[in-house]
């Protein structure tokens, strides 16, 4: 699926719990930034310019703790418009 450059522009609700590099997302309610996030799903809760992203359930696996995710372009019932 083509993964979609302004993704930071939607609010992904997709099911998405794997970064870009095949790591676990960890849930997100673990951090103390996110404590409203039950899920481990992919997210831009920052309204990240360059996307969605999760931390890592292994944060020794990813070099910041976090990575992005690849989601599906930005187009069905995964997104919802947040722009202004």
């Amino acid at each position: 699926l083509p993964v979609h450059a302004t993704t930071a522009t939607v609010e992904y609700t997709g099911e998405d719990a794997v970064t870009r590099n095949g790591h676990n997302c960890a849930y997100w309610n673990t951090k103390p930034k996110y404590p409203n996030l039950e899920n481990n799903y992919c997210r831009s809760p920052d309204q990240d310019q360059n996307g969605v992203w999760c931390y890592c359930k292994n944060e020794d696996e990813c070099e910041h703790g976090w990575e992005y995710c690849d989601v599906p372009d930005c187009s069905g019932p995964e997104f919802r418009d947040v722009s202004y």
